[in-house]
């Protein structure tokens, strides 16, 4: 990609997620289609939103775009343990949270970010479904979804 990133398309069925062993022999379900309304027609979206898309280039159908993490992600982070958080920088955080006890097999949301707004180095929007398990011991997340910021250096 133009920022130095390096895009692999893996196949939807072998995408890490699924590597997890409380989801071996699961089969993936067919992903949602976009809706379309009068007021919301998917021609009219000409803006690129990721970088790497710049060149023409996309996955092929059947296949999910996952960055591969480089040495120097991890070393930026400072420890194994930091990779991945997102630290906000100053006493503003704005969020809602929906949450949910019981049992359950599986969790959807419709997320609905377009040209997100990340105007100061640190500053990030993030739009994400989490499906948490807490046995008090350790506490397990598989978490999806979409997110704008000036750099990684969190």
């Amino acid at each position: 990609s133009p920022d130095g990133d390096i895009i692999d398309c893996v196949l939807t069925h072998e995408q890490p997620a699924f590597d997890h062993p409380l989801l071996k022999g699961q089969k993936p379900l067919d992903p949602p289609e976009i809706p379309i309304d009068d007021h919301n027609q998917m021609n009219n979206f000409s803006d690129i939103f990721q970088s790497w898309t710049l060149s023409g280039e996309s996955c092929p159908d059947g296949t999910i775009p996952i960055i591969r993490t480089k040495e120097q992600d991890i070393l930026r982070a400072g420890s194994i343990s930091r990779f991945g958080r997102k630290f906000v920088n100053d006493d503003r955080h704005d969020h809602a949270i929906g949450f949910v006890n019981g049992n359950f097999y599986g969790a959807r949301a419709s997320l609905n970010v377009w040209t997100p707004k990340v105007e100061n180095q640190g500053e990030f929007s993030l739009a994400q479904i989490w499906v948490l398990s807490d046995d008090r011991n350790v506490e397990n997340t598989l978490e999806a979804g979409w997110q704008a910021c000036q750099n990684f250096s969190f």
